[in-house]
């Protein structure tokens, strides 16, 4: 989990013990798991660690040998466990997991870099390793749960980072999926690029199937400024084109949730809402043209311990052309800019946040309450669907809701003015946003520490929204995305360092699942209604049976007497 130092040492070292003995190289030990990990005396730690490194680089070595890390065979993976990580934690871990992306080359990054250079970060799937390259030299390699090339598939992504947490969500916990990074590198692209407009209006559409048809059928791509020009895509106008197969973690996620909700048999309903952060403000992205600019206020609910923005709309969503509509009109309400690094750059944060909420039955089995624990016995299965109360051995106990709540959030990007060129109201916004990813990064700092401290959550309205989703009950994935280019290595090393402070971060997970007695009381109520009319019919039946009876041996022994008298 913590960033190494190499040098060229460990690159000559590593070549000319790879085919002979791969394991036997004394820079580089097998883990238990079977992969590859720097041994101890590369490993950083403060300077120290740094100077060390740089101490065992012999004065024979050539300087000018580019570096080739070799990765020895015992360390290869297998398609099935790319993605695990050699740190990784089960599926129930509460530790915040991170991933790294690396954005492609843009069509001027590949018209300047030298033919001759030697990639400056390098993106390992085998063995999960970001190696970020000072020079032909020297340079950091950082160890993440995931790492993902530039050629990595949108459906991939979505799969190793996000899959999980939306699971966990329909389960009843919170989750957040979070992309960070310099702006330019490719976040907006990652979480909420929408599918082409042809495809709104299509319900229950195989998605999937679609992706089939991406630089193959021109009527379903489109050409857009989204994620910067020519970062993805290549339209002739060095636009980026964007398929079905392109849409980002938002659109994939609500596919996923609304099945969910519709497997239910109609116990689950789905709200959203879009919120946006600018200039330390937060504003309704679904609040319509007359009061989007009107700022909301974060207040938190002490009973629950939730953070919410006050009057923010809420949206219930029953179908995919539903949830995709809501997100081109937060689209159209986000601020964007273009400035020198990204032609579209995001000027606020957003945040998505979908809400599933599943009523369940809670019955008491046998046995229950017998000297027990508090809630032994109890078990909890969907509502049916006329609402009424399922008769077990043990008898009902009322109606819970299971609520899960997924935050999928789209952090504007960490720029410098110099390489931005912001000026007037672009550079306000850029203090602004570093102010937030700031105060964000002194959260990370505190709850990754290992002795108590305070976590400053209150110092802007994002840490605020967020505050669940690092140090709270909440599931949390962080993709980093971060860019190729030298000029931006600052950037990049200041990306990884973030991501690398969030592995240490532990949240405590916890099922939102409450006892609505309103609800139950109600239904109870229509229960003993509905009993009562059984019985009283029951009881009605039973005298008109009598009734019947009683007037069938009247009429025999009328019958009888009139056979004597005769």
């Amino acid at each position: 989990m913590t960033a190494c130092h190499w040098s060229v040492a460990a690159s000559s070292a590593l070549h000319s013990q790879s085919d002979a003995s791969p394991t036997a190289s004394p820079l580089v030990s097998p883990s238990a798991s079977g992969s590859t990990l720097p041994s101890p005396r590369l490993l950083r730690s403060g300077g120290a660690g740094r100077g060390a490194a740089r101490g065992i680089r012999p004065s024979s070595v050539p300087r000018n040998v580019p570096h080739r890390l070799s990765v020895p065979a015992s360390a290869a993976a297998s398609p099935s466990s790319l993605g695990a990580g050699a740190g990784a934690r089960s599926d129930d871990s509460g530790r915040v997991r991170v991933g790294v992306r690396l954005r492609p080359m843009t069509r001027q990054e590949r018209v300047n870099q030298d033919p001759d250079e030697i990639p400056v970060v390098e993106a390992s799937p085998e063995t999960n390793r970001i190696l970020l390259r000072r020079n032909q030299w020297d340079g950091e390699s950082y160890q993440f749960d995931q790492a993902y090339p530039a050629h990595t598939s949108q459906k991939r992504i979505y799969e190793m980072v996000a899959a999980p947490v939306v699971e966990s969500v329909l389960r009843g916990y919170n989750g957040t999926v979070m992309a960070y990074g310099q702006t330019g590198t490719g976040k907006t692209f990652t979480m909420g690029l929408l599918a082409p407009r042809a495809f709104d209006n299509v319900d229950g559409v195989d998605m999937d199937g679609l992706e089939r048809l991406d630089g193959a059928d021109e009527a379903s791509l489109e050409c857009g400024s989204a994620g910067g020009p020519g970062i993805y895509g290549t339209c002739e106008d060095d636009e980026p084109r964007h398929g079905a197969g392109d849409r980002g973690i938002m659109v994939r996620a609500l596919e996923r949730i609304l099945e969910g909700a519709a497997a239910s048999g109609g116990d689950s309903t789905v709200t959203v809402s879009y919120l946006q952060v600018y200039l330390d403000q937060v504003y309704d992205l679904l609040a319509g043209k007359a009061r989007a600019t009107e700022p909301l206020a974060v207040a938190e609910d002490y009973t629950t311990g939730e953070v919410h923005a006050t009057g923010a709309r809420t949206v219930d969503v029953d179908t995919l052309p539903q949830a995709m509509k809501l997100l081109r009109e937060g689209e159209a309400n986000r601020r964007v800019a273009n400035h020198l690094l990204n032609a579209s750059s995001s000027r606020s944060h957003v945040l998505l946040s979908v809400t599933v909420r599943t009523q369940r039955q809670v019955v008491a089995a046998e046995g229950a309450g017998d000297g027990g624990e508090p809630g032994a016995g109890v078990t909890g299965v969907p509502a049916s669907e006329d609402g009424q109360l399922a008769r077990g051995s043990g008898g009902a106990v009322g109606i819970s809701v299971l609520k899960g709540k997924l935050l999928l959030v789209d952090l504007a990007g960490s720029e410098r003015a110099g390489k931005s060129g912001a000026e007037g109201q672009t550079f306000e916004e850029l203090k602004a946003i570093n102010l937030h990813l700031h105060a964000l990064g002194k959260c990370i700092s505190a709850l990754s520490s290992h002795t108590p401290t305070h976590v400053p959550y209150r110092e802007s309205k994002l840490t605020r929204l967020l505050k669940d989703s690092f140090g709270g009950t909440a599931k949390t994935s962080l993709l980093v995305t971060i860019g190729p280019g030298r000029a931006h290595h600052s950037e990049t090393a200041a990306a990884l360092a973030f991501g690398q402070r969030a592995l240490k971060v532990e949240n405590t997970l916890r099922i939102k699942e409450d006892l609505d007695f309103k609800l139950s009381t109600r239904k109870l109520q229509v229960e003993v209604d509905r009993l009562t009319r059984e019985l009283e019919s029951a009881e009605e039946g039973k005298r008109a049976a009598e009734r019947r009876r009683g007037a069938a041996a009247e009429a025999a022994a009328t019958a009888a007497c009139a056979a004597t008298c005769q």
